[in-house]
């Protein structure tokens, strides 16, 4: 993946930023929120089945919330470092739980 096909990059170079991805492997809208970076805020929706690539800090952790008709749950809290792409490809996939009614 390419840096400049990222939009929202974090406020910092290049060489400090680090490309991730994260898929949405359950079957509802997730919002995807990092703000714990400083003069920072990143927050994308991903559709059931969709791959968002970004950028972000290695000290920075996405907050996936899962959303429903009745609104949005916090499901996980993921290190950006454990999202990171390696070769092209994640270097680990991100297991979603499913939710128990």
């Amino acid at each position: 993946m390419e840096l400049h096909g990222f939009d929202g990059l974090p406020p910092v170079s290049t060489q400090e930023c680090i490309q991730c991805s994260y898929t949405n492997s359950s079957p509802h809208l997730q919002i995807l929120r990092i703000e714990n970076v400083e003069s920072w805020y990143f927050e994308r929706v991903i559709f059931p089945g969709q791959n968002l690539g970004f950028c972000a800090t290695t000290q920075a952790i996405a907050r996936i919330y899962s959303c429903d008709h009745a609104g949005c749950l916090l499901d996980d809290n993921l290190r950006c470092v454990d999202l990171q792409i390696s070769d092209g490809r994640p270097s680990r996939v991100v297991p979603v739980a499913p939710k128990i009614a």
